[in-house]
């Protein structure tokens, strides 16, 4: 990994942690946003908070994903790193714990990620 990437990474590891501060924008929970690469967005998906971002890489969408607990303190919480890659044209869902999920759709030619958050209409017995 060089410095570069590894700054990066630890730069928004500690925006994640600090998001209840104003540091990446919250999405409109309904609204799909269109992100272009390296631009960082943050999800509110019960008492988790995502913030994804991507990069085009070999003609698809490298999705990054940066999980961790909302807190009602300051304190920092630990979090997860989730790393994906979608094809053009194609959508992948993140679903959070209490009925909210985070929707990435890579545009074509990997230009851009549309994002939404939507509701999950029903849950499984083994989700309860």
């Amino acid at each position: 990994m060089t410095n570069g990437r590894r700054t990066l990474g630890l730069a928004l590891t500690a925006g994640l942690m600090l998001a209840g501060r104003a540091v990446p924008t919250v999405a409109d929970p309904w609204t799909p946003e269109e992100l272009r690469p390296l631009r960082a967005a943050s999800f509110e998906l019960g008492s988790e908070r995502v913030l994804a971002f991507f990069v085009p890489a070999d003609g698809r969408c490298k999705v990054t994903l940066m999980i961790a607990q909302t807190r009602e303190d300051e304190a920092p919480a630990l979090g997860s790193r989730l790393s994906l890659r979608i094809e053009p044209g194609r959508s992948a869902t993140f679903d959070g714990p209490e009925g909210k999920s985070l929707r990435l759709a890579c545009r074509p030619e990997a230009a851009a990620l549309l994002t939404s958050t939507v509701k999950t209409l029903a849950a499984s017995a083994s989700d309860e």
